[in-house]
C-alpha cells in the first residue's frame, strides 16, 4: 500500500538503543523518509516551530515520552535532520504536554507539563530550569500566543483549572508543595471550574488574536475571552464561556463516562475548529457557528459587495443560473452512481457521493439540494456507525428547511420522506419526546407515512425510561451552544489515550491519529479520507501525535504514538476539483481498515453505556 512520496533517508544523529536497533529490524518504513529513533519510551507529544538562530532560520521538532526527556531535532531544509539536544528534564513522571516558546534570537526554550502536577521550562543548554508546582492533577497540555512572541503561557490540567503563567515572574518555589498552600493559590488561574468538577484536557488559542482561548472538559469544547476574565479569580464565582461546541449525539450524555475530548485544534486562519473524541469520532465545526461551508465564505463575500452595486445585480443573478446550469448535471450523474451505491448496500461508497455532490450546494437548486440531503441520510441511518445519527438528522432537518416554500405538487413528496428520518434519527438518538411529538405531527400532514412513523416512535417510552438517568444536565443557558457540524470526520479508531490528537495539516487538510497504528488524512470539509499514513509493524501499537513541519506543511508531517519512535512522512496532496486527491492507496484495504476500526469503536460504546 503506497500512502505518500518517498524521501530518501535522512542522516540522524544521536545515541541509538539496542530496542531501536530491533525496531529497526522489523519496520516496513517504506512511507517513511526518516524515523527518529531515540526515545526510550512512549512518544507522547509532538512541537514544531520555527526558530531564528544566528541570523538564519531553523525549524525544529521536539518530542517527549515517558522518559522524561524532551529531544529537540532540527530540520534546516527538509532534508537534513538532526538532534541537537537531549534534554532531561525536572520532571518526576511521564510528560503529557510541550510547547516551544516565542524567544526570538534566544536559545529555544521549552515548556513542558506531566503526571507530576508539575509545568516545567529547560532551554536547549538546560541551564536555568524553573518549575512550577500549583496544579494539583495531571497537567495534560501547554499552549502559548500563536500571533506575537510573548512571555505569557497556559496550562491546561485535569484539576479543574486553566493557569496563566508568565517566565519573568518568580514560580512559588517550595509554597506549592503543601496541598494547603497549592489550593489557596490563585494568583495564576485563568480559569476555574473545580466546582463543576471539570478536567481540563486542551487548550489552544486563535492563531490572530490570542484573546481567545479554546478548552474542552468532557464532551464539549468552550471559547474563552481573557479580557472578560480575571486572573486569581475565585472558583465559587462561576465563570462562563462565550461559545461552546459539542458533538450532538453526546448531549444526551451529559457527562465525561460516556465519550471525551482527547485534543482541540484551530485552523491556521481561524475559522475551523476539530475535535476529537475518545471513544467516537472527530468533529470539525464552523468557528462562526454557520452552517455553511467556510470555502464560500469569500464568494459570499463577493456577492455582498456585488449586491451593494445596483447596476450589477442582473450581471450576478445571470452568472449564478449559468453555474447551475453546468453544475446540475454533473451533481445529477453523482445522484445516481450514489443510489446504485445505495442499492448494493455500499453505504461509505453512496455518503461520499453524495457529499461530494453536496460540496457544490451553492449553485444547486433547493429541490437537488434537499433530495441529496434526504438520500445521504437515509444512507447514513442504514449504516449507523458511531455518530452517523446526528448527521442523518442534521440532513434531514436541512432538506425540510430547503423544501419550504416550494410548490406543493414538487416538495410534498420530498417533504414527507424527510419528516420520516428526522423522526427516525430522533428516535434512534432517544430523543423520544421530540421523536413523539414529531411523530403525531408528520403523521397528520402526511398519512402515507403514518405507519412508518409508528414503528419509528413505538417503543419511545421504554427506550426512555431505560436510558435517561439523574445525572445528565443541560449545558448552560448562558453558553451559546454551537451543536452542528461542518463535518464529521470518521474511519480512524480512538480509545486507548486521553491526548490523540487531530491536527489541521493546512487549512483544509486533518491529519488523526488512530489506534489502528495509521494516520488518517481527512478534507475538512468533505469528510473524505484522501491519503492514509501507515507507520509499519513497529506502530500496530497505535499512534497519538500528527504535527505539520511549519514551513513546508504537508510535504513533511510528523507522527509519534505508543512506541518509542517519532516518524516523517511526506505527502502528495494535490487538489482536483474533478478527482479524489491523493488516490494512491488501497479503497478495499482502506475499507477494511474503517470497518474494524468501526467495529471496535461500536463494541466500547456499548461497554460504555452499560458501565455508566
Amino acid at each position: 500500500m503506497t500512502t505518500g512520496d518517498l524521501i530518501p533517508p535522512c542522516g540522524c544523529a544521536g545515541r541509538v538503543h539496542l530496542s531501536s536497533l530491533l525496531h529497526e529490524r522489523e519496520a516496513v518504513g517504506r512511507d517513511v523518509y526518516q524515523a527518529m529513533r531515540d526515545h526510550r519510551t512512549f512518544a507522547k507529544r509532538l512541537a514544531p516551530a520555527e526558530v531564528t538562530l544566528e541570523d538564519r532560520i531553523q525549524v525544529h521538532h521536539t518530542g517527549v515520552s515517558d522518559d522524561r526527556t524532551v529531544r529537540l531535532w532540527s530540520v534546516d531544509d527538509g532534508s537534513t535532520l538532526n538532534l541537537q539536544h537531549t534534554i532531561q528534564t525536572e520532571h518526576h513522571h511521564n510528560i503529557l504536554g510541550v510547547r516551544f516558546l516565542n524567544a526570538p534570537n534566544e536559545m529555544p526554550r521549552m515548556a513542558t507539563g506531566a503526571m507530576d502536577h508539575a509545568v516545567c521550562i529547560t532551554n536547549g543548554d538546560q541551564s536555568a530550569p524553573v518549575k512550577y508546582r500549583c496544579h494539583r492533577d495531571f497537567v495534560i497540555e501547554i499552549e502559548q500566543s500563536l500571533d506575537q512572541p510573548s512571555h505569557v503561557f497556559w496550562s491546561a490540567s485535569k484539576d479543574g483549572t486553566v493557569r496563566q503563567w508568565d517566565d519573568r515572574l518568580k514560580p512559588c518555589g517550595s509554597l506549592c508543595t503543601d496541598v494547603t498552600a497549592a489550593l489557596s493559590c490563585q494568583r495564576n488561574v485563568l480559569i476555574d471550574q473545580r466546582r463543576q468538577r471539570w478536567e481540563f484536557r486542551a487548550v489552544s488559542a486563535m492563531p490572530f488574536d490570542s484573546n481567545l482561548i479554546v478548552t474542552a472538559s468532557g464532551i464539549h469544547a468552550d471559547m474563552w475571552d481573557r479580557r472578560m476574565l480575571s486572573l486569581g479569580g475565585s472558583s465559587s464565582r462561576e465563570t462562563v464561556p462565550v461559545k461552546r461546541w459539542v458533538a450532538r449525539h453526546l448531549v444526551r450524555h451529559g457527562n465525561s463516562r460516556v465519550a471525551a475530548i482527547t485534543s482541540v485544534n484551530i485552523s491556521p486562519s481561524g475559522k475551523r475548529i476539530v475535535l476529537n473524541y475518545n471513544p467516537d469520532d472527530a468533529f470539525v465545526f464552523d468557528v462562526n457557528g454557520d452552517d455553511r461551508p467556510v470555502d464560500s465564505v469569500e464568494s459570499c463575500k463577493h456577492a455582498c459587495t456585488c449586491a451593494a452595486r445596483l447596476g450589477k445585480r442582473r450581471r450576478r443573478h445571470s452568472a449564478s443560473r449559468a453555474d447551475q446550469r453546468l453544475c446540475e448535471p454533473y451533481c445529477l450523474q453523482l445522484k445516481t452512481a450514489g443510489n446504485e451505491k445505495f442499492h448494493q448496500e455500499r453505504w461509505l461508497d453512496a455518503i461520499g457521493l453524495y457529499s461530494k455532490a453536496l460540496l457544490r450546494s451553492h449553485q444547486l437548486s433547493p429541490q437537488l439540494r434537499a433530495t441529496l440531503l434526504t438520500n445521504r441520510s437515509t444512507a447514513l441511518l442504514k449504516r449507523r456507525w458511531v455518530g452517523d445519527l446526528p448527521m442523518a438528522l442534521s440532513d434531514a432537518e436541512r432538506s425540510l428547511e430547503l423544501l419550504t416554500g416550494e410548490a406543493e405538487s414538487v416538495s410534498r413528496m420530498g417533504r414527507a420522506k424527510a419528516a420520516l428520518r428526522r423522526v427516525q434519527a430522533l428516535a434512534g438518538l432517544h430523543e423520544c419526546e421530540a421523536a413523539r411529538r414529531l411523530g403525531i405531527q408528520y403523521a397528520k400532514e402526511y398519512p402515507d407515512i403514518a405507519t412508518h412513523l409508528a414503528r419509528a416512535v413505538s417503543d419511545t417510552s421504554d427506550r426512555r425510561r431505560f436510558l435517561v438517568r439523574d445525572d445528565e444536565r443541560p449545558p448552560s443557558p448562558a453558553t451559546q451552544v454551537i451543536g452542528s457540524s461542518v463535518s464529521r470526520l470518521a474511519g480512524h479508531c480512538n480509545f486507548r489515550t486521553s491526548i490523540k490528537e487531530a491536527t489541521f495539516l493546512s487549512e483544509d487538510i486533518v491529519g488523526v491519529a488512530s489506534d489502528c497504528g495509521s494516520v488518517f488524512v481527512y478534507d475538512a470539509e468533505s469528510a473524505e479520507t484522501i491519503a492514509l499514513l501507515e507507520a509499519g509493524e513497529n506502530s500496530l501499537e497505535g499512534l497519538n501525535c500528527v504535527r505539520a513541519h511549519p514551513a513546508l506543511g504537508v510535504s513533511c508531517v510528523a507522527t509519534s504514538g505508543l512506541d518509542h519512535h517519532i516518524q516523517l512522512f511526506a505527502v502528495n496532496l494535490q487538489r482536483d476539483t474533478d478527482e479524489p486527491r491523493d488516490r494512491q492507496f488501497s479503497k478495499l484495504l482502506l475499507e477494511d481498515l474503517v470497518e474494524r476500526n468501526q467495529d471496535t469503536l461500536l463494541d466500547l460504546s456499548v461497554m460504555n453505556f452499560f458501565r455508566t
